[in-house]
């Protein structure tokens, strides 16, 4: 009998290690936070129920495969655009997915109508149409100077600035952030000039519909019907007007203005100070408050 019940025993026990039940399978090995892929590519995968045999090379394989570019969310024109992708500068262009916000990224190669730029900091990369895409002209890279106006990215974010000098070490440009001024020394290739015209990177101000409000925002590209601007906003190309960088106020001038208080939207303000070359001004608004503004966030009265 202690022979039959051993038997059973075995068997019983036979049964469950087939099923996977003797041990614990082993979990997934994390994501990095950096790539979102496999921490090691030789780690072994969780046993599966029905192969408690299978080597870890074998679970690895069975795995899909990492994504290595982030795709971009949004309509593309399917314009070709060459750029130069220059070693002295970036390119401005939208950033990974939908974020829809300007910045200054490294151009890897084309694909079709779409562009591979690099993600800052990470070994992946991500595409944009190239119709969302611009940089500055080899002419414009050696013949910067004082009072230019350009588009600067201090931490890759689209800021427009002046400039102040052109030394040894780069490009000094004069900014406003969190409305306080700023400056940095900037690469030659990594400025984008501000000509007034409607073309990526330039200011503008925009009516959600006829009638309404001014608001601020950056022009990224428009046909005879819409223009899309950062944020991702579709706005009928009627309703959008770019500032005009190329005039400095003075003192004493009516002006619209855009504010850190106003929150993106245009209020009525008198010019009470020009600060830092041009590149911001001091404001007083009907109410008494006052305040400062970027120079790129500051027009002349609209219609």
């Amino acid at each position: 009998m202690a022979l039959v019940r051993l038997s059973a025993l075995a068997l019983v026990l036979s049964f469950a290690c087939a099923c996977g039940g003797c041990a614990k399978g082993e979990s997934p090995p994390p994501k990095t936070e950096a790539t979102g892929q496999l921490a090691s590519a030789s780690a072994s995968a969780p046993t599966a129920p029905t192969a408690p045999s299978a080597t870890p090379s074998q679970a690895a394989s069975a795995a899909p495969p990492p994504e290595t570019i982030v795709a971009f969310v949004g309509v593309d024109p399917g314009k070709t655009l060459k750029l130069a992708g220059a070693a002295d500068g970036g390119v401005w262009t939208l950033g990974p997915a939908d974020s829809w916000s300007l910045g200054l990224y490294d151009y890897v190669r084309s694909e079709g109508t779409k562009n591979i730029f690099k993600i800052p900091g990470s070994e992946r990369e991500f595409s944009v149409p190239q119709a969302y895409a611009r940089e500055s002209s080899p002419e414009a890279r050696k013949a910067w100077k004082k009072g230019d106006a350009v588009l600067v990215g201090p931490t890759r974010t689209a800021e427009c600035g002046r400039v102040l000098e052109v030394t040894a070490d780069g490009v000094k440009v004069a900014f406003e952030w969190s409305g306080k001024g700023e400056t940095t020394i900037a690469r030659p290739g990594d400025l984008l000039p501000l000509t007034g015209k409607l073309e990526l990177g330039a200011p503008v101000a925009y009516q959600a519909k006829a009638g309404d409000e001014y608001r601020s925002s950056y022009f990224v590209y428009g046909d005879p019907k819409t223009t899309w601007l950062s944020g991702r906003s579709e706005i009928p190309t009627a309703l959008v007007k770019a500032i005009d960088t190329t005039h400095v106020f003075k003192k004493g001038d009516k002006v619209l203005a855009d504010t850190v208080e106003t929150q993106g939207r245009y209020r009525p303000a008198t010019v009470t100070a020009v600060l830092d070359g041009g590149a911001r001004y001091e404001l007083a608004y009907p109410n008494a408050k006052k305040g400062t503004a970027k120079f790129c966030r500051v027009t002349a009265p609209l219609p």
